[in-house]
């Protein structure tokens, strides 16, 4: 079984790339044109808006994407998001009814990630 990578469709990826790496603290594992970076044990794909219909087969707009993943110190990268003021409002790190952690950023072109973590009480 094929391994299943979120995407957001981006505009300009090595804008989107810095972004990952340099406010995210995502390390990047395989550049131009397959664009994945990862953090803890997930992957994330950035492919670009021009070649979406080519890569996914389907069309979608830069900033119309959105994922959830998993984030092994999540307390740290809400901090460091906070710092470089990505958080977005009223979607602060908070503790959910359903036992996780979580917190939504909007990277440049506006697509959201939701990081999560399980809360341990």
């Amino acid at each position: 079984m094929a391994e299943r990578i979120p995407v957001l469709v981006v505009n300009d990826p090595e804008k989107s790339a810095e972004f990952c790496t340099e406010v995210l603290g995502m390390r990047l594992e395989s550049g131009e044109p397959e664009w994945i970076f990862v953090i803890g044990n997930e992957r994330l794909r950035l492919v670009a808006e021009t070649r979406v219909d080519l890569e996914l087969g389907q069309s979608a707009k830069a900033g119309s994407t959105a994922c959830r993943l998993l984030a092994p110190n999540i307390a740290l990268l809400h901090e460091r998001c906070e710092l470089h003021d990505v958080v977005v409002k009223k979607r602060h790190l908070r503790r959910t009814r359903w036992g996780t952690e979580e917190f939504t950023v909007e990277d440049p072109d506006g697509n959201r990630i939701t990081f999560w973590t399980v809360f341990v009480t």
